[in-house]
């Protein structure tokens, strides 16, 4: 399952698997399919993997919406996680900013996170989510920290 599955990542995601002849169930707003909304997601077919892809991203616009930000991006991965734990699948999700201006180089996993903006803000937060399920439910999880997208 890719959630974000139209946007600039989920879109080439989607198309590299179906190259590999797998055909992934696919969530994304645009296909009406809502990550905030429990009642949608509940009607989704059994998967292996989820890959999280959707949420909000453009930083500038996290001061002026942060409801929005907070709400899809730490909703959104609490319900992609949800769904991990019901059918027993792994999950893969993309968080970046969330550095802040290093502290040393090259920036390691070890570097601290900062919560300086709240885009930030909510994918470390989302991250913290994902960790909580990984070590409560036996989750496998899996964050990618991207850089240059």
């Amino acid at each position: 399952m890719v959630t974000g599955a139209t946007g600039f990542i989920g879109c080439h995601l989607v198309e590299s698997l179906r190259k590999k002849g797998i055909e992934p169930l696919q969530i994304d707003i645009s296909l009406g399919f809502d990550i905030c909304d429990e009642r949608l997601l509940a009607e989704t077919a059994p998967f292996d993997v989820l890959v999280h892809l959707a949420g909000k991203t453009f930083v500038p616009d996290s001061f002026k919406t942060s409801h929005e930000f907070f709400k899809i991006n730490i909703l959104g991965a609490l319900n992609a996680l949800e769904l991990c734990k019901k059918y027993n699948a792994r999950f893969i999700s993309l968080s970046s900013y969330v550095y802040g201006k290093p502290e040393y180089l090259p920036v390691d996993e070890a570097h601290p996170v900062r919560m300086w903006n709240p885009y930030a803000s909510s994918k470390i937060i989302a991250e913290q989510v994902a960790q909580a399920y990984s070590q409560n439910f036996n989750l496998p999880a899996i964050i990618l920290r991207v850089f240059n997208v």
